[in-house]
Formats: structure tokens, C-alpha cells, sequence
């Protein structure tokens, strides 16, 4: 099937259709991207049988400010209010702009029945850079792709490769209908070139702006270092870590030089390690000072590593910063009694896409 917009994503649960605008200028009630996306869409919902449900959803996804009244109603979550908003605002709006206007006339065109099945399924996608717009593709891709049962190994082997397909289909110019079997070809010929690179430790000395750091305290590894009364200086050391490592997943993200079954494997090491350590714990509980205790836990753990992840041994900044998201899941804690201060212990896989991305230079 030929590319039906800018980016079309097909999926078991159906097509989702983009159309992607990177511009500064406001979306407004007459703005000429967004009705000829609309007329775009307006045309092929006529093509189809009225309950049509392969096209699943419609997104309109920009950089730019939504101004008008007619992008709004797509700001509206219920579908049915979304409609009747649209609706209203429809009937008396004209351009003097023979492309606009054409466009408008198309959607108006559409008999009642598709125009509301087309209107249920729109929805813009606000961001605030074309990065942020690349980003929520990927995203994108990522879930409708990787649904598929056949798929499923290589989404976990291939966490950080895949995304850096992703990032090449999106920047082809030729659209990003990519099937899934090419994706798997791909993504082999990717793990086979960079199965013997280096990795490479870039943020162990990266600056950590104080707005990073304040935003963390509401973690749950922060929390838990709280509760055992880490001293100042060492829960600023620990959000510095874990930052620093957040970075330097992103980097491998890029670079390809870690792949997710040697973060497991490495996160196991370290959760046997705090296992161990917490056993000790766990008999001196009748002690006074639990406190103490977690804190002597802490200390142990932060002193040394000497477990290697895919051939080497990391700097100290990226076995403290996983030992904090491992607490941050949580799948281990500091104080004897963490379970019952912060609820059980996380059920799934630690190892996740970096939420932060790394620094760039100014």
C-alpha cells in the first residue's frame, strides 16, 4: 500500500496517519497545514466504507502554537464533544485563499456519517521542538510495530538499536511505512556492526544543572535515601549519579554499544550483590538505630564495583546511578523496612529507555 501522508504507522490494532508540520507560525482557523491535512484525510475516509476501522487515528502533530477554535476542538479528549465542538465552528468559516477555502469545501463535502467518523478519530499532537516531534514518532513507531507477537524477542534484545532506526527512517525523506520484517533485517545488520565497538563513559564529569536535581527529589530512590537520613552532601552525590548515568544510557541509545541483555545482566549482578548485603541488614533489625543500619547498606554498596558490564568495569557514577534506579522501580531499598515504608518491590524489568537525555553543548 502507497504512503497515505507524511508518516503513516500500520499496526495489528490498525493505520495511525501523521502529518507533520515543524513551523513557528500559530495554527489558527485558517491556517493552510492544517486544512490540507484535513482535506487530505477528508478525502480518504471518502474512498472508504462509512465504518471503516483500519484507519485508526488521525494526528495532527506540529511545533507550532494552536490558536484557533477549529485545531482546539481537537485538544478535547471525548470524542463526541470534540465533534459537536468542531461542528459549530464549521459551518460559517471561509478563506479568501482559493487553497484554503478548496480544502475546506472537501471537508465540509464529506457526508455526515464519515465526517464525524473522521472528526472521533483526530488528534493534535502538541510539542515544543522538531526534536520532541521526532521523538513522539519514534514513540509511536515503537508501540505500533513492536505488538506484533513475531517482534516481540527483538524489542527487548533491541532497545537502544531500534531506536536509531527509527531515527534513520524518520530522516530518509521518503516516508517511515517501514515493515516489520525489514526493521528485524536491519536491525541484525546494526547489532553485527557494532558488536565489537568500545563503549565509551562520556558524563562521569558532566555539570548537573541545580533545576536536575531539584526535579528528582520526588523520586523514590531520593525518598529512600531520605528515610535513612543520608547526610546532605551524599543525597546531592546521589542525584549527580543518577543523572550522570541517565545520560550515559541515552548516549548507548545512540552510540549502540550496550545492548538490554547486558544491562540485565548487569543490574542482576548488582541486585545480588545488595541481596546479600541487605540479608546482614535484615538480622540486625532489632538493633535501635535502623537507620544506621540502612545507611551502613548504603555505604557498603556505594564503596566498590567490580562487576563489568559487556567486557569492562563502569566507572563508579554509572554503578552508584543503576543501584539508584534500581531503588527507584523499586527492586531493592536501603532501610530494613522498605517494603513496608514504600510498598513491594517492582514486578517488572528495570531496564528502560532513558527518561533524560544527555546534555548537549551550548
Amino acid at each position: 500500500m502507497e504512503d497515505l501522508d507524511d508518516v503513516s504507522l500500520g499496526g495489528p490494532t490498525g493505520i495511525v496517519l501523521f502529518q507533520v508540520k515543524n513551523e513557528a507560525k500559530a495554527v489558527g482557523d485558517l491556517n493552510e497545514g492544517f486544512w490540507k491535512a484535513l482535506a487530505n484525510w477528508a478525502r480518504e475516509m471518502a474512498r472508504l466504507p462509512p465504518d471503516v476501522v483500519s484507519i485508526r487515528e488521525f494526528v495532527f502533530a506540529t511545533t507550532a502554537p494552536i490558536t484557533g477554535n477549529l485545531p482546539k476542538a481537537f485538544l478535547i479528549p471525548e470524542p463526541s464533544s470534540r465533534v459537536d465542538y468542531f461542528l459549530r465552528h464549521l459551518a460559517p468559516i471561509s478563506s479568501d485563499d482559493q487553497g484554503i477555502n478548496d480544502a475546506i469545501q472537501a471537508v465540509k463535502a464529506l457526508d455526515d456519517v464519515r465526517l464525524r467518523s473522521l472528526l472521533a478519530r483526530i488528534r493534535i499532537e502538541k510539542t515544543g521542538s522538531a526534536e520532541e516531534l521526532l521523538a513522539q514518532l519514534k514513540r509511536a513507531f515503537w508501540r505500533l510495530t513492536f505488538h506484533e507477537n513475531d517482534l516481540e524477542s527483538a524489542a527487548r534484545e533491541f532497545e537502544g538499536w531500534f531506536n536509531e532506526t527509527v531515527l534513520a527512517a524518520f530522516d530518509n525523506g521518503e516516508g517511515a511505512r517501514i515493515p516489520g520484517r525489514v526493521v528485524l533485517d536491519v536491525l541484525q545488520n546494526i547489532r553485527s556492526r557494532f558488536a565489537s565497538r568500545k563503549r565509551r563513559y562520556l558524563h562521569g564529569t558532566t555539570s548537573v544543572a541545580q533545576e536536575d536535581r531539584t526535579a528528582c527529589h520526588d523520586r523514590l530512590f531520593f525518598r529512600q535515601l531520605k528515610e535513612i537520613e543520608l547526610p546532605p552532601m551524599a543525597l546531592d552525590n546521589a542525584l549527580v549519579d543518577f543523572l550522570r548515568e541517565q545520560w550515559e544510557r541515552a548516549e548507548w541509545v545512540t552510540d549502540l554499544t550496550v545492548s538490554r541483555d547486558e544491562l540485565l545482566r548487569y543490574e542482576s549482578d548488582l541486585y545480588e550483590d545488595w541481596k546479600h548485603k541487605f540479608a546482614d541488614v535484615a538480622q540486625r533489625r532489632s538493633q535501635a538505630d535502623e537507620n544506621l543500619n540502612g545507611r551502613q547498606l548504603y555505604d557498603d554498596l556505594m564503596d566498590k564495583s567490580a562487576h563489568q558490564l559487556g567486557g569492562d568495569v563502569p566507572p563508579p557514577h554509572v554503578f552508584r546511578g543503576s543501584y539508584h534506579r534500581l531503588a527507584d522501580a523499586p527492586h531493592i531499598g536501603w532501610h530494613p523496612r522498605w517494603e513496608q515504608i514504600f510498598g513491594a518491590p517492582g514486578s517488572e524489568s528495570v531496564v528502560t529507555e532513558p527518561a533524560l537525555e544527555p546534555p548537549t553543548d551550548e
